[in-house]
């Protein structure tokens, strides 16, 4: 076995056997490593594109350390699914300058009404690689996300405890992106559809977990309507690994009228996106 290079002691054995069964599968040792940067990304990021192939790398945020078992333990989820795919399937959403210039065009009537009701140019500058990067992002990770919480709860049951905890500290956040001052600064289209995203996946979670606060905040919302029919999309079809994931994604792109906007590239031909470490509208990715 290669040395390992994560912090053995501080993780639960469930974890452990988590981080060895992936390093079985993918012959090589997996990273962790607490990264402030991550910071505004995601609470936790396996960087599918890393260029060290001798590697499975693994960042989190060092302000959700209470939470690395679950943090660690859903990334893991992610290196199986993408190792189980065919290296033809193998791909990540990316942001070219002429996606987000085609992105950005399409919300112009949005931006221009946003800047009429007083935001600053200034700040929709700063703003837009969040609103672009961040509904790629959640578009790309949520289908995935909820197959994995469930199958956490299914096979790890020793982690269902911190998991619960991990969950209901992220609904807190997701349910900030509700608040007015949210919705008056974001392109309407997105703050609906980020919104829709996250009821989506607090639903799932709220059932997998008997807590019904989860979704109470969005009761009688747009968001609740729109984001039944998404995981409604989602429970549909069986859950087939990565390769389902990618067309989850497309279809809820589609069914929220983001056509266009995932544009996939194969891993190997990416040395700068990150998956799913972009920032996120709706909240933190896990």
């Amino acid at each position: 076995m290669t040395e390992r290079r994560y912090h053995e002691p501080t993780l639960h054995p469930d974890t452990r056997e988590l981080l060895d069964e992936i390093e079985r599968c993918t012959g090589v040792p997996v990273e962790l490593r607490a990264d402030p940067s991550v910071r505004g990304h995601g609470r936790a990021v396996y960087r599918a594109s890393d260029p060290d192939t001798s590697r499975q790398l693994i960042l989190y945020d060092p302000r959700f350390e209470r939470f690395l078992d679950h943090l660690v333990a859903h990334e893991c989820g992610h290196i199986a699914r993408f190792a189980c795919a065919s290296p033809a399937d193998c791909v990540v959403p990316v942001l070219t300058r002429v996606h987000r210039r085609d992105l950005a065009r399409q919300l112009l009537p949005e931006i221009e009404r946003l800047i009429e009701a007083g935001l600053p140019e200034g700040a929709v500058a700063a703003v837009l690689p969040i609103w672009l990067g961040g509904t790629v992002a959640q578009l790309q990770n949520t289908p995935a996300d909820i197959h994995i919480e469930r199958w956490l709860h299914r096979t790890a049951p020793g982690l269902r405890g911190i998991q619960e905890r991990s969950i209901a500290d992220m609904a807190l956040e997701y349910h900030q992106v509700l608040r007015p001052d949210v919705q008056a600064c974001t392109p309407r289209q997105l703050w609906n559809a980020s919104n829709a995203m996250n009821y989506a996946y607090l639903n799932a979670m709220s059932e997998l977990l008997q807590r019904p606060e989860f979704i109470r905040p969005y009761r009688g919302t747009e968001a609740e309507r729109t984001g039944r029919v998404l995981l409604s999309a989602l429970d549909a079809v069986d859950d087939v690994g990565f390769v389902g994931d990618r067309s989850l994604s497309d279809r809820w792109a589609t069914m929220l009228g983001l056509d266009g906007w995932l544009h996939w590239k194969r891993v190997d031909d990416v040395t700068t996106e990150t998956r799913g470490a972009e920032p996120r509208q709706g909240g933190a990715t896990v």
